[in-house]
């Protein structure tokens, strides 16, 4: 109670002849603007170097491989298109709706990207500083506190994996809806009739909330979380185990593991990790995305019971060829998009104070 009473009667302090002069010419809507912007800053900011560098490297990888992931969804769910091949598919497009179709819906998809990433990376990066204190705690005496990329703190590479594994279950709950409006708003692979109108994002998310609700937005989080947990942790540990190769062939002993590796070593390590999660993981990526096409009824889907009963269907009508549909342009996709991913990541992280 005595501290209440504190409260109501302290005096605010008087502001200065500056103060006075900019509150008495602010305007409301100007006031209102500043505290949007100090808030979205803050925001920002409360998310960390490593978030910020993910939003930013997820928009870029987006925007590069967009054109041949809109390919690769198409073939992925309809056999047809995959019979035509990669190029087919393209022309198909193109034809229909010129280049254009081939950036058609990249809006929602950019943002999404930007908030999944901004969940890997720092996921990633909180996990694989806790596992690298416990490291250093066990195995020397230094400092627990020692930078991450420091000479001294070098840690095993299957750390990398660990955490890597960690930012992608992380973000699957980003994930999974998002995959699910994506694949059916893009996952039409015959030609639309002349004149037919191709749905846009908001009505895709509306026939998916109206057909299944929550519930059905999520449909496809067992295979979603099967190819991202174990992907992302074949991506973060395939990028240092090039990046230390490169080191080991280019650095000298007086330079840090960090200084070492270069714009070639990012590119390269960048591009083969990009390339190997998603070889490694495509046929978790058929399987979740023909899964979370099927029709579905009160959250309940009516083709395939679960993820299992997709998988084994699939077999049956197509072979093991059933679950590479698509896979020539995703790992055409894979290399350039993750490279300037990588590239914007670290150019990030070396512009951003602290």
């Amino acid at each position: 109670m005595q501290t209440d009473h504190v409260k109501q009667t302290q005096i605010p302090s008087t502001p200065t002849i500056g103060e006075q002069k900019v509150r008495a010419t602010e305007s409301p809507a100007a006031g209102a603007l500043a505290g949007v912007v100090r808030g979205m800053t803050r925001a920002v900011m409360s998310i960390g170097k490593s978030g910020i560098s993910g939003t930013l490297a997820g928009m870029s990888e987006e925007f590069a491989g967009y054109p041949l992931d809109i390919v690769k969804t198409r073939m992925q769910v309809d056999a047809q298109a995959a019979k035509r091949g990669t190029f087919g598919v393209m022309k198909d497009i193109i034809t229909q709706d010129g280049v254009r179709g081939l950036f058609r819906g990249l809006g929602p998809p950019l943002l999404a990207s930007a908030a999944i990433n901004s969940v890997v990376f720092s996921a990633y990066e909180k996990t694989l500083s806790q596992l690298q204190r416990q490291y250093i705690l066990k195995s020397t005496t230094e400092e627990s506190n020692s930078p991450l990329h420091s000479k001294s703190a070098v840690i095993p590479l299957q750390f990398y994996f660990v955490a890597g594994a960690a930012g992608g279950l992380a973000s699957t709950i980003i994930t999974c809806p998002v995959n699910k409006m994506q694949v059916m708003g893009l996952g039409h692979g015959a030609p639309q009739a002349e004149g037919t109108k191709v749905p846009g994002s908001m009505s895709v998310f509306r026939q998916v909330v109206r057909d299944g609700g929550l519930r059905g937005a999520y449909l496809g989080m067992v295979p979603t979380i099967c190819r991202d947990l174990p992907g992302f942790g074949v991506y973060f540990i395939t990028y240092e185990a090039i990046k230390r190769q490169f080191s080991t062939l280019t650095s000298n002993e007086e330079s840090t593991h960090e200084e070492s590796h270069g714009f070639g070593s990012i590119v390269v390590a960048g591009g083969t990790a990009g390339t190997l999660m998603h070889a490694t993981t495509h046929p978790l990526d058929v399987i979740k995305s023909v899964y979370q096409t099927q029709p579905v009824e009160n959250g309940k889907p009516l083709h395939y019971k679960n993820f299992m009963e997709c998988t084994r269907k699939i077999y049956k009508s197509e072979g093991f060829g059933g679950f590479t549909r698509g896979l020539f342009p995703t790992c055409i996709r894979a290399f350039p998009a993750s490279a300037i991913g990588f590239i914007v990541y670290e150019a990030t992280l070396k512009l951003l104070p602290g």
